[in-house]
Order: structure tokens, then sequence, then C-alpha cells
């Protein structure tokens, strides 16, 4: 039996499409705080549980019986709360009796790092390794799917406004995290331990906005700004000032590095390159 945390999210709706092609469906487990949401995936064959990471004490009973699963990351990145769920799932899969844990993860993790993003999934490989159990930490790099919409804001005038620092990432389509995935949770291959998976190249953003010269089929000039000058411009182009803030601290963190991590897993994995830049950038065009 192969349960997958999550499920009603953008990346588990697409590992269960892409499980039900290679399992039955009846071996398929969906836990959700919100099953009713998964009608179609029920009327296919798919058992549907409830399951909330901060009700611990009810997840043994929505694990029962499953041998394989996969806990996709949750997106509370309010003050250690997501290191603590992400915990608590561990441990009440090793009371269900599941045999093997997948973990979404990501590039580079370290427990000790300012950064939370890192810092959580660090702290989550811990638990992993603490729980005696087998595991596999998918380490996804940064999903390429919103870059359009990350970057229209820093558009204007024939210019490309990037953050300082000249770090790159490995942006990787969720498409691919989650056919990567569902192999890999079906055992096809059946891998343990961390597991890097990210597009064919890293870019900064003064790449991209080289990327992006050649998507619109016009020059581009790149210009840096400090974090308030970013901020500002954000806000001058109709972003609300949290929003501005959210975007600001996303483009500084890419930028100053540590998502520079390529790897071949997609290709190894599913056979298929992963997907291209290019792709992510098209939605500029509009």
């Amino acid at each position: 039996m192969y349960g997958i945390t999550g499920a009603n999210g953008q990346l588990g709706r697409l590992v269960i499409n892409n499980l039900l092609a290679m399992v039955p469906a009846n071996q398929i487990i969906a836990v959700t705080r919100h099953p009713a949401r998964l009608e179609e995936f029920a009327v296919q064959g798919v058992q549907l549980r409830e399951g909330d990471f901060n009700e611990p004490a009810l997840l043994p009973v929505a694990f029962m019986g499953v041998k394989r699963l996969l806990i996709i990351s949750t997106d509370d990145l309010t003050g250690g709360n997501r290191s603590e769920q992400h915990g608590q799932a561990i441990r009440a899969a090793k009371e269900a009796g599941v045999e093997h844990l997948f973990y979404t993860s990501a590039v580079n993790p370290d427990p000790d790092s300012e950064n939370p993003l890192k810092r959580d999934h660090g702290l989550t490989e811990n638990h992993l390794k603490e729980s005696g159990l087998k595991w596999t930490a998918l380490r996804n790099n940064i999903y390429g799917d919103g870059l359009a919409g990350m970057l229209q804001p820093s558009l204007s005038n024939g210019k490309f406004f990037i953050p300082q620092g000249e770090g790159k990432t490995g942006y990787v389509a969720r498409e691919d995290c989650a056919r990567v995935a569902a192999l890999i949770l079906a055992g096809k291959p059946d891998l343990s331990g961390p597991v890097d998976i990210t597009g064919p190249e890293a870019l900064s953003y003064r790449d991209l906005g080289q990327r992006i010269s050649e998507v619109l089929g016009k020059s581009i000039e790149v210009e840096a700004l400090s974090n308030a000058e970013l901020q500002a411009h954000y806000i001058s182009n109709g972003l609300p000032p949290e929003a501005a803030g959210g975007l600001v601290w996303i483009n500084s963190m890419l930028a100053q590095g540590g998502f520079e991590v390529v790897s071949d897993t997609v290709k190894k994995v599913t056979g298929i390159d992963p997907t291209p830049v290019d792709v992510f950038l098209e939605p500029l065009k509009a």
C-alpha cells in the first residue's frame, strides 16, 4: 500500500495521477485534511483518509496499512512549526508500521541555517535519520512553474530589476518532481537516502535577464537594486507592501546562493529530459 500526505495540494494531486499509471488505485491511500475535495480520485478506487499534522494522535489511523509513505512537506513557515509537524507525522508513521518513508525536502538542507526553508528541511531530515526506518529525501530544487509571475513585477520599461547577489538556482518543474516521486515511491527505482531533483541548469538573475531577452525577442537591461529599492519598485508597480516584502525576501534568498545544485535525476528516473527554464518564462510574452 502506498500513502501520500498533502494529497489535495498541487504536488500531491500530480503524484497521485502519475502513481495511478503504475499501481492499482485501491493500493493508493490519499491522506488530506479535506477528503471531500478528492472525489475524482475516490471514484477511481483511491482510498481517501482524513489526516492533519496538527492532530498527531489521529495520524496512525490515517497511515494504517501503508508500507511506503510519501510525506509532502507542509507550507507552514511560522517559527519552526513545520519541522515539528513533519516529526509528528514521522513518529505516527513508525507507530502505524510504515516500512519506508519518502519526504519532499529541498537541496542543501541545513538544520543550523538561518534560512527557514533550509532549516526546516534539515531538521526534518534529522527526524528521518532518527526514526530507524528506511527513508528517502526527495530534495526538490525551487519550482519554476511560477517563475514568470515572480519575475514580472521586476520588469519595467525595458529593464529587469534584480536583487544583489550572483547565486544561481536549478529551477525544476513541479510535474517533473511529481513524476520522479511517483516512480521512486513505487520502487521504480527503489532509492534511499538523499536524492537531488533539479532542472537541467542553474541560472543567476543576470542569466535570467539574458533568457528573458531571448524569449521576448528584445534587449532587456539588467540593473541590481538593494532590497529597499526593490521593495519600493514593487510597490510602485502596484504590489501591496506585504506582498512586495515577501517577493523581495524570495528573490534575495535565491540571489544569495545555495540552490545551485544540478542533477540528472529527472532524466535517469523518468527517461524524460527535465523542463528547461525557457518554458517557465514563456508566459512573459503575454
